[in-house]
């Protein structure tokens, strides 16, 4: 029987019942321009709104007379006011191509609404917004579901309100509510029993009406569950009751492009954010994994995984224990929820898009984002911003890398400057309003180093900061970038102190609370960085408002200049105090950061002590000494270049016993301390080595950072015997454990219809492994059973002894080897083991003169 209203309304009565003190928040949710008028999703006093707003926009255009408004270059502006949107964009394309006419002013015009309505700071209320996490499953009667034709019925929806936890699940079969096993919320679960599959899309289609949800989210349900929803909406009901999901009755196709370049079909539900926690996790955690499969991510962040699918397929798994199914399809909505109540990544974004003032969505692009942060700061001081040009676009050069010299390096200490590219943009005064455009300098960062010329008096004269491309910026007034980014600034400053806190106390106390502490400080510091780092992507994008390659490149080149020259200022240090000439103590710099290596000074004048007592003296020589020579070294690069205010600052990051370098970005350090967190237990830090790549087996990368961190401390017949403890236990691993996970790309490219993959040419043996698996699937008649690999999967392979049944030394898979294709026997483990753990071994051990085994010398017989 389908549920009636008011069954289904005790769901949102949440909406009567927060807590909410003084005058309640008023805040839009989703606002989008959609033909001739605005659509507007708002939350009011408690109550949830929708309008289609009749917006009246506002441009500027140049003024002779003196104006309220004006340009980032001080130009008096007019406005011109429009009777609806249509009339302002026939206005900005009558005026396009005409010379000497600027339009001015912001034509999104969903924007302009926000920043008309939501002048001051978005007063938002999480307790009042729906966001809701949900998981399809569907049969496999024809194989694997496809969203663009969905064949398959659908079985299981499941959603998990985020706010109260409630969790309803739409099945198309019995479920005993009392044998559950496996939900952590099942006082908070409720299942709906449904008689078909209309039934079933009916009631979460009223469902979903009902909750009138704000933000949808889950795991690759952007490009899967979403899709094939809508889409066997379509096909089993119609297109109208699809649009239902929409607020605004309109849900839109659209393809987008995959990071690996695959386009994607998906939907847009109009009114709806769509914020899948897989891309969510993609883009701000940066971290790279094998797979990025819910049962994977959930494992490493949660320790946590999903149900295992106890039979051969998955079609005998719902219809031989439909109990079980139902608890799978759970757990996954649940472990999403989790992954967000840990990493706070939703609210991470709304955060940002209310500090922004634009949608949900926009923040996924750093250009959209920056343009609305600009926008505002601007209008607020009756400042207008300019149209979009057309720009071709240009290399911009990068930073500077010092390479170092492979090899063992005792007592390291890394500084680092605080926010390099936001540092130089308020030191120098950065904006495209305080670029002296008629002046340019005849310098290059080594032109700077080398000091012949002093550049300081002609640019105090000039009242210009000069950049190390030589391109110069007024010293008058401040620029309007440099003051949002120092507005941005100080508010990570803020959350980073908070973090490193929360740090200082977990390790004392190792309170949960404190992690959780942990992670929402560092996401919002996080976001920070990301918003002030990324303003110079911005600059040099050529879709940017503001784009200029100039200011883009000026970033870059400065520091470059920067970052040689506190090396240059270290070493002079240190070569005066121990006595030396011309030793390079900064043996490595990288973008941003200086190694150092303090072992000289240890072994004069600290030897005697212990470890500890060794890092409390490093931390208080950096703090008493060597803070004091940075900070000179940036007060005489401000001079020589006469920056606008000296924001460049440099901290002690970590003080590590041994660090071991194997190339530029390749190094693994054994530290003791990190910002003034000091461990128990010292923590490798690794960078670039093979046991922190994608590419590494998952169930490896543990051994080899306990392999490291031995080679690091201890001895070679220490490594030695645990080399050959791990391949003692690598021989009892299972073949999915072992198999190194690649991407499947060029796939097209490399097939070949006769021959499988092409011969003649050296196609990539991932790829090799992913033609083989498809073609011997369908040999065998698998295609049900077995997923086939598509372009851009994250995939597995493994090699294979010869002879065997397919004639190849490989094999790839997606999740499990096919039982069926008889490769289990001939899987190459002295292969895998080799090129899995002895070849990264030994490309860090050969720097310190050791090996991965024993060798047997003739000296030895004696």
């Amino acid at each position: 029987m389908l549920l009636d209203k008011s069954q289904l309304i005790e769901y949102i009565s949440k909406e009567e019942s927060y807590p909410c003190g003084g005058v309640m928040s008023q805040f839009y949710t989703n606002v989008l321009q959609y033909g001739n008028k605005l659509l507007v999703r708002e939350t009011k006093q408690g109550r949830k709104m929708q309008r289609r707003v009749p917006f009246k926009p506002t441009l500027f255009v140049k003024s002779q007379k003196e104006t309220k408004y004006k340009s980032i270059f001080g130009e008096h502006l007019e406005p011109v006011e429009f009777q609806d949107i249509n009339d302002a964009k026939q206005f900005v394309n009558n005026y396009t191509e005409v010379e000497n006419f600027s339009v001015f002013g912001n034509t999104n015009y969903a924007y302009q609404y926000i920043t008309e309505n939501y002048w001051n700071e978005v007063d938002y209320d999480l307790a009042h917004m729906t966001i809701l996490t949900l998981d399809i499953e569907t049969s496999s009667e024809n194989g694997f579901p496809n969203s663009q034709n969905p064949l398959e019925e659908i079985l299981l929806i499941t959603f998990q309100d985020n706010i109260t936890k409630k969790i309803t699940t739409f099945g198309t079969r019995p479920f005993d509510t009392d044998n559950i096993q496996h939900i952590t919320h099942k006082d908070n679960f409720e299942y709906v029993e449904c008689a078909n599959e209309v039934e079933l899309l009916k009631q979460c289609l009223k469902f979903w009406k009902i909750a009138n949800p704000d933000i949808i989210t889950g795991w690759n349900i952007e490009t899967f569950d979403m899709p094939y929803l809508v889409n066997r909406i379509r096909r089993v009901l119609s297109e109208e009751w699809a649009n239902e999901l929409s607020p605004w009755g309109i849900v839109k196709d659209k393809t987008i492009f995959g990071a690996n370049g695959r386009e994607e079909f998906v939907v847009d539900i109009l009114g709806v954010s769509n914020l899948d926690y897989l891309n969510l996790y993609k883009k701000f955690t940066y971290t790279k994994h094998e797979s990025y499969k819910l049962d994977f991510i959930a494992s490493y962040v949660l320790e946590k995984q999903k149900l295992e699918n106890p039979y051969d397929t998955f079609k005998e798994f719902y219809t031989k224990d439909w109990q079980m199914f139902v608890e799978y399809n759970v757990i996954d909505v649940e472990l999403v929820d989790q992954l967000e109540d840990r990493m706070k990544l939703i609210e991470l974004i709304i955060t940002m898009a209310y500090d922004a003032k634009c949608n949900f969505s926009d923040i996924f692009s750093a250009v959209r984002t920056w343009d609305c942060i600009l926008y505002n700061h601007l209008w607020q001081q009756n400042i207008v911003v300019q149209q979009k040009e057309s720009h071709e676009g240009r290399k911009i050069e990068g930073a500077y890398v010092k390479e170092p010299i492979p090899k063992k390096y005792d007592w390291v200490v890394s500084f680092d400057a605080a926010s390099l590219y936001p540092s130089i943009i308020m030191s120098y005064n950065m904006s495209p309003e305080t670029l002296v455009s008629s002046l340019v300098m005849d310098t290059t960062p080594d032109m700077l180093l080398k000091g012949n010329v002093d550049y300081a008096a002609d640019l105090q004269k000039k009242n210009v900061a000069m950049a190390a491309n030589g391109h110069c910026f007024t010293t008058t007034r401040q620029g309007f970038f440099p003051e949002i980014v120092e507005k941005i600034y100080n508010e990570r400053v803020i959350y980073k102190k908070k973090m490193i806190e929360a740090k200082k106390a977990y390790e004392k106390t190792k309170d949960p609370l404190q992690q959780k502490l942990i992670s929402k400080y560092n996401n919002i510091q996080l976001a920070r960085k990301i918003q002030l780092n990324s303003l110079y992507g911005a600059w040099a994008n050529k879709y940017f408002r503001f784009y200029d390659d100039k200011i883009a490149e000026g970033i870059t080149l400065t520091g470059q200049y920067i970052i040689r020259y506190v090396g240059h200022a270290i070493d002079a240090y240190l070569n005066r105090i121990c006595k030396t000439t011309g030793v390079e103590y900064t043996f490595y710099s990288d973008t941003d950061s200086c190694y150092v290596t303090l072992d000289a000074l240890v072994q004069k004048y600290w030897a005697n002590n212990d470890k500890e007592r060794v890092v409390d003296i490093i931390d208080k020589f950096c703090k008493e000494k060597m803070s004091g020579i940075l900070q000179q070294a940036c007060e005489e690069i401000m001079r020589q270049t006469h920056g606008f205010k000296n924001h460049l600052e440099f901290k002690r990051e970590v003080i590590a016993d041994h660090g071991l370098w194997v190339a530029k970005k390749m190094y693994a350090l054994n530290v003791y301390d990190s910002e003034g967190v000091r461990y128990k237990t010292p923590e490798l830090k690794v960078l670039g080595l093979q046991l922190v790549r994608s590419s590494t087996p998952s169930s490896i990368k543990q051994y080899l950072r306990d392999a490291v961190k031995i080679a690091l401390t201890g001895t070679q017949t220490e490594v030695h015997a645990f080399i050959a403890n791990v391949e003692e236990k690598f021989f009892q691993m299972s073949v999915e454990e072992i198999a190194f996970p690649r991407s499947a790309n060029n796939l097209a490219k490399y097939s070949s219809p006769n021959t499988i993959y092409l011969q003649g040419k050296s196609t990539p043996i991932q790829v090799r492994a992913s033609l083989l698996h498809n073609h011997h699937l369908k040999e065998k008649n698998l295609e049900k059973k077995y997923e086939r690999i598509k372009e851009g999967d994250k995939i597995k392979f493994v090699y294979l002894q010869k002879p065997n049944s397919i004639g190849e030394n490989c094999i790839g898979f997606i999740g499990k080897l096919p039982k069926e294709l008889d490769l289990h026997k001939v899987i190459d483990y002295n292969t895998m083991f080799e090129k899995s753990f002895l070849l990264p071994m030994q490309e860090m051990l050969v720097y310190l003169g050791w090996t991965t085994k024993a060798v047997a010398t003739f000296e030895g017989f004696f």
